[in-house]
């Protein structure tokens, strides 16, 4: 192609992919379909490796697209940890699955991947009894049913142009993302990435409460931590509190203990490098004021944004606990999880490919805002930080403050992912959608209903103030990941299904585009040294897209 041929071929594309955008979220029927499918899912959570009715509901939509699909994905091999038999996960593709009688290479194919499973924690959200959970001490707190919904709704998107599709996009919903590395089942155990035809690339995304609705964030290189969880045990000898010669005290041992660890990563490594050692239990004794307990406890988390320091303070704790162990002749073993998590890492070229896109549907999605809005590194409105008041509710979500519509290098977080284990193996992008300036609005979607009662003065306040209707109120949705408080702000989920789309379609677009010219490490390489020579290079800056909608 002349360059003049490819500029007109880009401004086409980005206008036909608009107004896919545009049918996108503007479709009524669309969003019904996010809404009921998301409260459905919301009202049934399900803890990791149980998944079996989650399961159910995605595969009876499959069934109704027609989308061929296998399932018994991510079986659970750890049963002494974990419960439940496993082998809900589903994969299913669409698109040119096989090659042409007259084209001898394979055609291109990528993932787009959403996790299923909730968590243990007793829901405290205000929302509709009508899908509030009713699995007790059960809850979608960490906005997996969100990332289903919006996965299924980019699939019955993409559905509809099958036919043009230049490859196979495979729809991996993964169970088992909460700790029990379903990811990692799936690729090491299952074989997930020799399934023909192979994928090369990989995309994934997670709601942000702590950034606001609407905006899009990521950074290349590492944007998620490696995690690993460990428990000790400390067995001495219990005895009369008032005879404590006599005994050898496990609590004292454990209170050293925990004390000890905060200097692993304040004293062993550099202050340039981050880093989390965090006990976050402990337990002794069974609540008798005057015995002095024979075993204690502990349980913690390590946290690096590289796998080597990870292993290396994994080491070191268990190095320290048990020289203090044995300094005060207290026996002492350590566990860790089956599996710890390394690190989310961004391939910095497909990024750079990958954040042209966003950028383009982030302007779409929120074209009202100033085109000041794109910018490099978050400041104080709302960055991604993970700082949060005592609350629990993010402190910079504000909806009085503009948005910015896409954050390009975020700081890294030190929450873990096992999308980590797909990013591994083949090139791959993650994305934070964020969700924290939503709620605390008339719930249209249930007018009539009830608003789920509670004893707070929060609560008491919004019954009041419609008493007359019997509103429903959407909840804040600024309370942290894991949050009894969490919500998702639904308004964001067409955004979602957008990107997914997006990135499917121009992705599988320019992998067959190169297919044909030149290899796709050579021509992301290429591209990101020409932007990195000049930042015009963008493929479309909000200011073009603004004046051309």
């Amino acid at each position: 192609h002349t360059d003049s041929d490819s500029s007109d071929s880009n401004s086409i594309s980005q206008l036909v992919y608009q107004e896919i955008y545009q049918q996108t979220t503007n479709s009524s029927e669309l969003t019904q379909f996010l809404t009921t499918t998301r409260r459905a899912l919301h009202k049934h959570p399900e803890l990791m490796y149980q998944e079996e009715h989650t399961s159910q509901t995605i595969q009876s939509i499959l069934k109704q697209l027609h989308v061929p699909y296998t399932t018994g994905w991510a079986k659970n091999k750890h049963t002494s940890h974990f419960k439940g038999p496993g082998g809900y996960g589903i994969v299913a593709d669409i698109g040119s699955h096989h090659n042409s009688p007259n084209n001898k290479k394979k055609p291109p194919c990528l993932i787009l991947r959403a996790d299923m499973d909730a968590l243990p924690i007793h829901e405290q959200t205000h929302i509709s009894n009508t899908y509030k959970s009713d699995q007790e001490g059960k809850m979608h707190a960490c906005g997996h049913d969100g990332h289903v919904t919006m996965l299924l709704g980019a699939l019955t998107v993409l559905k509809k142009m099958e036919h043009s599709l230049q490859g196979t996009i495979r729809f991996v919903f993964q169970p088992a993302e909460e700790g029990g590395a379903g990811m990692k089942r799936m690729i090491h155990d299952e074989h997930l990435l020799q399934m023909e035809p192979q994928p090369s690339i990989g995309y994934g995304m997670h709601v942000w409460p702590t950034l606001p609705s609407g905006t899009i964030a990521s950074r290349p290189g590492p944007l998620m931590a490696a995690a690993e969880q460990f428990e000790i045990r400390l067995e001495g000898k219990g005895g009369h509190a008032a005879m404590p010669h006599l005994v050898i005290d496990p609590i004292v041992v454990a209170s050293s203990i925990v004390s000890s660890l905060q200097t692993i990563v304040s004293r062993t490594i550099s202050p340039l490098d981050a880093g989390v050692v965090s006990v976050t239990y402990l337990q002794a004794g069974d609540g008798a004021y005057n015995v002095i307990p024979s075993h204690a406890i502990l349980r913690g988390t390590i946290r690096s944004l590289s796998t080597r320091n990870l292993l290396n303070w994994r080491d070191r704790v268990e190095h320290v606990s048990r020289s203090i162990a044995n300094l005060h002749g207290c026996n002492m073993t350590i566990e860790y999880s089956p599996d710890y998590y390394p690190p989310t890492v961004n391939d910095p070229w497909l990024f750079r490919f990958s954040s042209n896109i966003t950028k383009e549907v982030s302007c779409w999605h929120n074209h009202h805002h100033d085109d000041d809005n794109v910018i490099q590194r978050s400041g104080d409105d709302g960055d991604g930080d993970g700082s949060q008041s005592s609350s629990g509710s993010s402190s910079s979500s504000s909806s009085s403050k503009t948005p910015p519509l896409f954050l390009s290098d975020i700081e890294p977080t030190m929450g873990g992912e096992d999308f980590a284990f797909l990013a591994e193996q083949i090139p791959s992008t993650f994305f934070f959608i964020g969700q924290g300036s939503g709620g605390d609005h008339l719930d249209t979607t249930h007018i009539g209903e009830d608003r789920d009662s509670s004893s707070d003065s929060d609560s008491e306040d919004h019954n009041n103030t419609n008493t007359s209707t019997n509103n429903g109120y959407a909840p804040r949705t600024d309370f942290g990941l894991h949050h009894p408080s969490f919500a998702l702000d639904e308004s964001i989920m067409p955004l979602g299904v957008a990107l997914h789309v997006n990135l499917a379609l121009r992705t599988l677009k320019q992998l067959a585009l190169d297919e044909e010219e030149t290899n796709w490490d050579q021509k992301i390489l290429s591209q990101g040294r020409q932007s990195s020579q000049s930042h015009s290079s963008d493929a479309l800056t909000e200011e073009t897209l603004v004046s051309e909608l």
